[in-house]
Formats: structure tokens, sequence, C-alpha cells
């Protein structure tokens, strides 16, 4: 196995309880919000204001579940450098959120990207003055063995080599904890948006297709989970689905 192929697998096994803890607590969600909608009548007609359609009621809420996600990330952030502190008798030193490695790595590339520009322009790499008749030669001090492995070669030697390589691992850094923050938010969003649709009754296929109690054409649970699925992507996501329908409203009235 390659050494990439190792640090691939590294990274998967790394990422793996964001993927626990986003899916499991996505399926504590929706199993509650599928107790509630047993348990409660939601109310026939949901009244809205003047001018609000019931997308801007969803396009509200998504907005609303994703600073609910926002601060809970904090909060999660918060207790695990308060738990890596020993502050409560319990020092875990490897314990480091997601958002806390996220903004190390942003701070460690700032770093890298100022030393590579420092070296860049100390010109480390320039070529070695000439020798020749009447040019004073100096001696190196440390001449490379004629027969040294290839491996060797390859080894950054110069400054500017060594800082790229450090901007390249603070990036790999940097994308690995976004990805992981990513998993996280798409997953209580969803966990999030499902329980708020199951306590409203209410999905985007009930709100496009004539409701029928007798025989709906698509059941509610899975008008929630796909709605659910679309409110996960985003505020924006959502606004540009609800653009889209209205315009498709909008010409079929017109027409």
């Amino acid at each position: 196995m390659s050494n990439e192929d190792e640090n691939k697998t590294a990274d998967d096994n790394a990422a793996l309880p964001y993927y626990v803890a986003g899916i499991g607590i996505a399926f504590l969600l929706v199993v509650s919000g599928t107790a509630i909608s047993g348990c409660h009548d939601a109310p026939d007609s949901i009244v809205l204001s003047t001018g609000v359609s019931a997308f801007a009621l969803l396009y509200a809420a998504t907005q609303s579940i994703e600073r609910v996600v926002e601060l809970t990330i904090e909060v999660v952030n918060a207790s695990t450098k308060l738990l890596s502190s020993g502050r409560l008798g319990i020092k875990r030193e490897n314990i480091k959120f997601a958002e806390n490695q996220k903004r190390e790595s942003i701070t460690k590339l700032q770093a890298a990207r100022f030393e590579l520009r420092l070296a860049m322009n100390a010109g480390v790499d320039e070529p070695p003055a000439p020798t020749g008749p009447g040019t004073p030669s100096t001696p190196v001090a440390n001449p490379p063995a004629p027969d040294a492995p290839e491996d060797d070669v390859r080894k950054p030697t110069s400054q500017i080599d060594t800082a790229k390589a450090e901007v390249a691992n603070a990036q790999a850094e940097l994308k690995k904890s976004r990805s992981e923050l990513a998993v996280l938010s798409a997953w209580w969003s969803f966990g999030l948006s499902f329980l708020a649709l199951s306590w409203l009754e209410v999905g985007i296929f009930e709100l496009l297709l004539v409701k029928n109690e007798s025989n709906p054409v698509v059941p509610g649970w899975l008008d929630w989970l796909l709605t659910a699925a679309v409110m996960s992507g985003g505020a924006k996501g959502l606004h540009d689905l609800i653009s889209k329908i209205e315009k498709s409203k909008s010409k079929d009235e017109s027409s």
C-alpha cells in the first residue's frame, strides 16, 4: 500500500466519528419526529400573513435550522476545548473538534504562505555564481554523495520546497476539517428539518400537489424525508428551488 493510500485510509478512519455522530443524531431526530406526528394533530390549515407564502415559511425554517446547527457546533467545540484543557479533571489531549481544527489549520496556512513569500523574495533558490578563470570558487561544505539514493535526491532541500510542503499540509488539514463539519451540518440539518416538518405535517409535494386525504399522491413521511433532504442543502439551494417553482407557476397562470 502506498503512502497516499495509507493517508487516505487514516483520514477516513478519523472522519468516521463524525459520520457516526451525524447519522446517529439525525436518526434519533427522525424517530422523534415520527413519534410526534402520531401523537398530536397538526392544524388543518396554517394561517400565514398577507403576502407570505408557504414556501417562504420553509425558507425561514431552513435559515433558522442553519443557525441552530451553527450554534450547536460552537457549543460542542467549546465543550471539547474545555475537556481537553484539563479544567474538569479529565485531560484528553487527543480530543479536538473539527471546528477547532479548522481554525488552527487556517492559522497554519496563513503562516505557511507568509513563510513561502519570504523564501521566494529572498531568492534562496538562485543558482550559484559561475566559477571560472579569475572567479573565486567557494568549496561546497557537504557535497552530495555520488551514489546517493534517489529518494534522498527528491527530498526538499530548499526553504521554498519546505514552505510549499507546509502550505500543502495546511491545505489538506483545512480541507479535511471542513469536510467533517459539512458531514455533521448536513445530517443534523436533515434531522432537525424532518422534526419541524413532521410537527407541522407539511412538505413540498403537499404544497405543490392537490391534497387528497383518502389517497395522497405522496405519503406524508416520504414527503417529509424528501423535503428535509432539500432543506439540509441550505437556504440557498431551497431558495433556488422555490424560485424555479414560482417561475413555473407564473408561466402556467399567464398561459
